[in-house]
């Protein structure tokens, strides 16, 4: 990228086009040097072997972009479990049905809506 180094940040991830003159590796490398402490530590996901020992060595965690890809959609799927179950317990907290009357007159419409 011409110019300088510019980055962004959401949803607690940063991304970073690098300056000119400047590598991703070498970019990798320098920040994991400098944010990998005692207090912090650093994930890198690549799928570059190379890049994996290298951060690996200075003493961060590393996983392949497929990990990352499927740490993701992992997380996805608990977090709309979660919101599901809590939007039940609230529409629950509100009905004077218990749990098990519930589940019996969602069977009776699933047979019904089959005819």
């Amino acid at each position: 990228v011409p110019g300088i180094q510019k980055s962004y940040e959401k949803y607690q991830l940063t991304v970073v086009f690098t300056k000119e003159g400047e590598t991703a590796d070498s970019y990798i490398e320098r920040v994991v040097g400098i944010e990998n402490t005692i207090v912090t530590q650093v994930t890198v996901a690549t799928s570059d072997l190379a890049e994996q020992w290298i951060v690996f060595q200075k003493g961060a965690l590393r996983k392949s972009a497929n990990e990352l890809f499927s740490d993701v959609k992992r997380i996805k799927k608990a977090i709309e479990a979660d919101t599901k179950e809590y939007r039940l317990q609230s529409y629950r907290r509100n009905s004077p049905w218990s749990h098990h009357q519930m589940d019996r007159l969602e069977k009776l419409r699933d047979d019904l809506t089959k005819y």
